[in-house]
């Protein structure tokens, strides 16, 4: 297989970039592979803390908060992979992830590959496929019909709802969360575009790769977690956001149809306000108070874990159950002789009824999500938990 290049853009997010890098380096195992960590001016001491415990990673420490797009391209044009997977610091990964998405883009035809993504409950992202944003396409998103009629393949075509999850096919839109490309098209026709703030450069990207010639290829038969952060909430500065990456997409590709968009797009934001209350604030950050925690994994690696949690004052107790059942309001995943695929199986199956945690064995962090809408809860031994 080629040299794949896996770059990961940073900011903050120390705990969750750990983990993310041990499920990498278990993804890429008898891989031709390199890893870069571009950080976007952290303060939380993340390039300092992680490039001793990742001696095979490049960090590169940008001086300033260049963004998700500039911060993308300044990592791919220093690789030097035939392949290039941009991956953010919020996802774990499946052994199986990059290899067989590796197997997709053999067909010369698929110019990128995206996966199946799960949130910290182990809730489907619909985002995992989406269709492009024509007018019609966006009002329904906007207007909140996809929610209303998830499998239509009118009005849920944002996120191609009439599709399957999990399932190998073609798609318009793949997710900048996990997007393998070949550099072939990156050098050609451009990585991101960095006009966009936030939101739509990677539906940017994914439409010039058809442009191209290119098919973009999901690959549902791989899961990967993504916590995702704030960033996606479903408020006022989330519509902007969005508002303003979909006008500049339709302006750059549809031309004419710029302010057609423009008028369904805004119509389909006064309807959300009208009919879900738009005007009202973003779901409430889950409250942790006091709780007990039971572990899974070998001695060793739960031995490891309560070390860690023995520093969060809101643990009341750890249990670490051997072969016994136990009642415990978290439940914390050791991953070091387990496999991060069977612990991503396990959150699908058990995340909506118990809160899942991951730890892999040898990191000092603990990390998880109860909410795709806000960042997730992470423990680390050191610097105390949030």
């Amino acid at each position: 297989m080629p040299l794949v290049s896996i770059i990961i853009v940073s900011y903050n997010v120390r705990s969750f970039l750990e983990q993310c890098l041990f499920s990498v380096t278990a993804a890429v195992a008898g891989l031709d592979s390199e890893v870069i960590v571009v950080d976007n001016y952290s303060s939380d001491d993340t390039v300092k803390t992680l490039e001793t415990r990742f001696p095979l990673v490049k960090f590169v420490a940008a001086g300033t908060n260049l963004g998700y797009s500039k911060a993308n391209n300044l990592g791919w044009k220093m690789s030097r992979g035939e392949v290039v997977l941009f991956l953010n610091p919020d996802t774990l990964l499946g052994e199986g992830a990059v290899k067989s998405s590796l197997q997709i883009l053999e067909d010369k035809e698929v110019g990128a590959v995206g996966v199946r993504m799960v949130d910290g409950r182990g809730v489907f992202l619909r985002e995992s496929k989406r269709g492009f944003p024509s007018p019609g396409t966006s009002f329904f998103k906007m207007a909140g019909f996809a929610n209303f009629f998830p499998k239509s393949g009118i009005f849920a075509r944002y996120y191609l709802g009439h599709l399957p999850e999990k399932k190998v096919q073609d798609v318009e839109v793949l997710s900048g969360a996990f997007m393998m490309v070949r550099r072939q098209i990156l050098v050609e026709h451009g990585g991101f575009d960095e006009d966009f703030f936030m939101y739509g450069e990677d539906v940017d990207l994914s439409y010039r790769i058809m442009k191209a010639g290119f098919r973009n290829v999901y690959n549902g038969m791989e899961t990967i977690v993504h916590f995702k952060g704030e960033s996606t909430q479903k408020n006022a500065f989330y519509t902007f956001h969005f508002y303003n990456a979909m006008r500049i997409f339709v302006k750059k590709h549809y031309g004419e149809k710029s302010r057609i968009f423009s008028d369904f797009l805004g119509a389909g934001i006064w309807m959300k306000k009208l009919v879900a209350g738009f005007g009202k604030r973003g779901a409430k950050r889950p409250v942790r108070g006091q709780v007990s925690v039971a572990l899974l994994g070998s001695e060793a690696e739960r031995l490891e874990a309560q070390a860690i949690l023995e520093s969060d004052s809101k643990v009341k107790r750890v249990y670490l159950p051997d072969g016994k059942m136990v009642i415990a309001d978290e439940w914390v995943v050791c991953v070091g002789r387990g496999s991060w695929r069977e612990a991503i199986v396990g959150l699908e199956r058990s995340g909506r009824h118990f809160r899942f945690r991951f730890h892999a064995a040898g990191s000092g962090s603990i990390v998880g999500s109860d909410s795709s809408n806000h960042t997730g809860t992470y423990i680390t031994i050191l610097s105390g938990n949030a």
